[in-house]
């Protein structure tokens, strides 16, 4: 999948459909230049289900969110991408009231994650 361009919102979603299709491109950015273990730094893996690696060194599993943005978001991904479109392709502020109502979420946890 190319770089997102445009300020359709429908456009948007097309690409990123559901949580799976934004976890394999999030991974995809991520290990574009080959796996790295954020624990030991051994740069040899295997992928995993679900878009993780594991490192052939510590054994350790990583998974395509872990130490970006989306990491541990409780509200699904596909909604914290929408999120983020949102509030980067907005002329205006965008208020934590307003995205919760949008997008089925908390005020307070649209507030935490904005």
């Amino acid at each position: 999948m190319e770089d997102f361009k445009g300020q359709s919102i429908l456009n948007f979603i097309k690409e990123l459909p559901n949580d799976d299709t934004c976890k394999a491109y999030l991974a995809k950015i991520k290990w574009q230049d080959g796996f790295t273990c954020m624990k030991c730094r051994h740069q040899q893996g295997c992928e995993k289900a679900g878009h993780n690696y594991q490192c052939y060194g510590c054994q350790h599993v990583e998974s395509s969110t872990a130490n970006t943005l989306f990491h541990k978001v409780k509200f699904g991904l596909q909604k914290a991408f929408c999120v983020v479109f949102e509030m980067s392709t907005s002329s205006k502020s965008v208020s934590s009231i307003q995205m919760g109502k949008c997008f089925d979420i908390r005020q307070g946890t649209a507030w935490c994650f904005m």
